[in-house]
Order: structure tokens, then C-alpha cells, then sequence
């Protein structure tokens, strides 16, 4: 949905893109046309007033579209970058608990009746039950649980992660915003990453330097 979603943006910013430039490549064609018949002797093309205000205009209606553009498209690359790291968490539960299922305590699990319907042997009830509980650890689980479950269960050295915890926390936290607030600051953003600027309701703005360094 979020590659779809950024694909739309980009098609969006090329009309737009289009739609302003193209009056602007008439004006020159038309101009360079003439130069052709009256330019032998390298004279220089010279534009009207009229033209003049065409170009003026056109270039003002790329300055109005491309704050816009870029800044839904900063908006989505941030939701992408943590359904990205949802991706890759998905994926390690996914290998861990398949060969460890008992780590999960399967044996306290039900499957309702209507689910076994696309169930044909205990293989496939046995993956069932592991992808329900990695979608509720991805879902209703924060970063800290998340972070445990790789640390305790899985053994992995979370040094590299844990230097940059707090930006991480951060990135997911505007994510959520966006997805859930329209983008807007909650009294939990102001109180952790707000500034004398921040004010309750207001568009969070992302600015080039932080999408590259969470990049």
C-alpha cells in the first residue's frame, strides 16, 4: 500500500510537473522557431512583456506544487522506512519460531472453527498459530517487547540498535502520527521530542536532514 501510495505522489508531482513546464516549451519552441528564419546573424531572441509574464507565471506555479510534493512524498517515505523494519521483524519471527515453536507455548492455543477451514494437517494449524502470534507481537507489541524477543529468545547482540533507540522511537512515534493523526502532534510527541515551536494539533514537518539521516 505505501509503494502504491508513493507511486500515486509521483505521478501526481509529474502532472503537475507537466502542466506548469509544457506553457513554458511553447514559449521557447515558438521563439526558437523564429530564431530559425530571423537569428542568422546571432541576434538574440527577445521576449514581450506577455511572454515574459507566461514564464513569471509558469515558474510560480512550480514553486506553489513543489513544497506539496515533496512533502507528502517525505511524509510517506517515513511510514515506508518502518513498514520496511516491520517487514524485517516479521521475517526473523518468522524463521525463529517456525524452528522453535515451542518457544511460543503453541500448546495453549485455539483455532476457532470457521479457521480450520483452510487447514489440512497439524503442519499447517502449527504455522497458523506462529503467524497469529507474530502479527499480534508486530501489531499490538511495542519496540521494547520487540527488542526483548530478539535479544532474550533469539540471542542477537543489540548494541548496534540500541545506540541509536531513542531516534528509532522517534521515526516509529511520526509514523504513527501520520498514519493515525493525519500527521498531527499529540501531547505524547510534545512531551518527548517538542520544541518551543510544537504546539498540540500542528503538522509535524520533516525536514531533509532527518529523513536522510533515518535513511
Amino acid at each position: 500500500l505505501h509503494e502504491v501510495s508513493i507511486k500515486e505522489i509521483g505521478k501526481h508531482a509529474q502532472k503537475y510537473d507537466t502542466r506548469n513546464i509544457s506553457p513554458l516549451m511553447e514559449i521557447f519552441k515558438d521563439k526558437i522557431k523564429k530564431g530559425k528564419k530571423y537569428n542568422k546573424n546571432n541576434k538574440k531572441i527577445k521576449f514581450s512583456k506577455k511572454e515574459l509574464s507566461g514564464v513569471h507565471q509558469v515558474f510560480e506555479n512550480m514553486l506553489k506544487t513543489q513544497p506539496l510534493q515533496g512533502h507528502l512524498f517525505s511524509k510517506n517515505t517515513m511510514v515506508s522506512m518502518v513498514s520496511t523494519l516491520d517487514i524485517l521483524l516479521s521475517k526473523l519471527f518468522s524463521f525463529y519460531y517456525e524452528k522453535n515453536p515451542k518457544k511460543l507455548s503453541l500448546e495453549n492455543q485455539s483455532i476457532k472453527f470457521g479457521e480450520l477451514e483452510n487447514i489440512e494437517n497439524i503442519q499447517e494449524a502449527q504455522k497458523f498459530l506462529i503467524n497469529r502470534e507474530i502479527e499480534s507481537l508486530l501489531i499490538e507489541e511495542g519496540l521494547n517487547k520487540k527488542l526483548q524477543v530478539l535479544k532474550k529468545d533469539m540471542g542477537l547482540n543489540l548494541d548496534p540498535i540500541n545506540k541509536h533507540l531513542e531516534e528509532l522511537k522517534k521515526l516509529i512515534k511520526i509514523r504513527n502520527l501520520i498514519v493515525h493523526n493525519e500527521g498531527r502532534m499529540d501531547k505524547e510527541y510534545i512531551k518527548k521530542y517538542g520544541d518551543k515551536k510544537s504546539e498540540l494539533n500542528k503538522s509535524i514537518i520533516v525536514p531533509d536532514k532527518y529523513l536522510n539521516d533515518s535513511l
